[in-house]
């Protein structure tokens, strides 16, 4: 609209301000971005979730840090985090998110189905009752996790049965992962089937030609049926990839003198020196190589270190003793007689309990008898997993629990010992 000035000149009427004027796209642009920053831990919240589900859990670890970052509530957050550590295994750390959850306000009812879950990972089906056979029924995402923690805690029981049953139904639905696999080559192993452990660890190996526990488990499989050469093959292939592994360089040199090559044998413990230095087995067998060589002094000096590193062995002290007497010792034999006696009696004793074991083996003081003879005669490391066992069967067991107190110094094989000391979980 227009009117005259003075001078003649048309004027106009002044235009709206730039702010006025973008108002109402500057408000729809600030509703968004509300809206955005309002949905966004909601999304990536939902993203973390649909990761975890996939098995994804480093992509979900990083989606959950973002949902944090933007400011997902803390209960919500907790509870993430307990089912991350879950499904890694890491169960106490689990146990502990959740207990913060919990008091978070988090839902009660989807906590205490994640603890229960924790538990069943933990093999504590003892604790679990019905609902660890609800578990088995409805699995969810978490199926993995309860079938090894029921494999675990059947195997610990003696209940071989169920456990193949539950391994076969975790093959069926879990086909390309070795860990079923693994287990169903454990429960041969433990029937003494060992054509079908071979053929399992055979398998295993295929899914996960990088995992050096099946090869081992293969490589031991063969030796125990004799078939040196194939494992000599393995041992080969685990030493190849694990130069610093003492069990590839005993089973090699093990199979090596089995097949009669006593010099190959020598060279590969000789040339491996340094990742043996410390290793019971591989003294003992450089001891027995030298026997095999006619070097008597060089096996009894094997042979005493053998018994420095493990001396709880009655059968490196059996063969020490013979070590002495083939190099013109027999005082020192003689010395070790008495000793070597008490230790086969406590052998013998091993025997007649394991025997008993298959007919009671729900029976937690007897597991624990075996576990003492065995830390005391045979092996400490042995002896430390029966007392871990024990406390499957028997959580509540305070003599296990005070001898791995006073014994477990945590530089043997502790497998899944973390699941058996958990933090309280919420009641019902």
């Amino acid at each position: 609209m227009t009117d005259s000035s003075p001078s003649g000149r048309p004027r106009y009427a002044p235009s709206q301000p730039p702010l006025r004027r973008w108002q109402p796209a500057a408000i729809i642009a600030l509703l968004f971005i509300g809206g955005a920053v309002f949905w966004a831990p909601a999304v990536a919240a939902w993203r973390t979730e649909v990761l975890l589900n996939l098995e994804q859990l480093d992509a979900a670890e990083s989606w959950l840090g973002r949902a944090e970052w933007l400011g997902l509530d803390r209960a919500q957050a907790d509870f993430f985090r307990g089912t991350l550590a879950s499904r890694r295994r890491r169960l106490a750390e689990a146990a502990r998110w959740l207990r913060s959850a919990a008091a978070a306000g988090y839902a009660p009812a989807e906590v205490k189905r994640a603890q229960r879950v924790v538990l069943a990972q933990a093999g504590r089906f003892a604790e679990l009752g019905g609902q660890g056979v609800e578990l088995l029924a409805h699995p969810g995402a978490d199926a993995a996790g309860i079938y090894r923690g029921f494999v675990l805690y059947a195997l610990a029981n003696g209940l071989t049965g169920d456990a193949e049953k539950v391994i076969a139904r975790w093959r069926e639905q879990f086909p390309a992962e070795a860990d079923p696999v693994r287990f169903a080559g454990l429960v041969a192993t433990i029937e003494n089937d060992w054509q079908a452990a071979e053929k399992a660890y055979r398998r295993g190996h295929e899914l996960a030609a990088d995992d050096h526990q099946i090869l081992r488990s293969l490589a031991s499989c063969l030796m125990n049926q004799l078939k040196f050469s194939e494992a000599k093959a393995c041992w080969h292939k685990l030493l190849d990839a694990d130069p610093e592994s003492p069990a590839a360089v005993t089973g090699l040199a093990d199979c090596q003198s089995k097949l009669g090559d006593t010099a190959a044998a020598a060279a590969t413990l000789k040339v491996h020196a340094e990742a043996v230095a410390n290793d019971a087995d591989a003294a003992a067998l450089r001891g027995r190589v030298s026997r095999e060589l006619q070097d008597h002094p060089e096996a009894v000096s094997w042979y005493e270190k053998a018994n420095r590193l493990r001396p709880e062995s009655t059968e490196i002290k059996r063969l020490l003793a013979q070590a002495y007497r083939l190099n013109g010792q027999a005082d020192r034999a003689e010395s070790l007689k008495p000793v070597v006696a008490a230790g086969e009696a406590a052998l013998a004793e091993i025997r007649r309990l394991n025997g008993r074991l298959a007919q009671e083996p729900r029976n937690a003081n007897l597991r624990y008898r075996l576990g003492e003879l065995t830390w005391r005669w045979q092996s400490r490391a042995e002896g430390l997993n029966w007392m871990r066992v024990v406390l499957r069967v028997d959580p509540r067991h305070e003599a296990a629990k005070r001898f791995l107190a006073d014994h477990d110094d945590g530089q043997t094989d502790a497998g899944t010992t973390e699941s058996l000391a958990l933090p309280e979980m919420v009641s019902d």
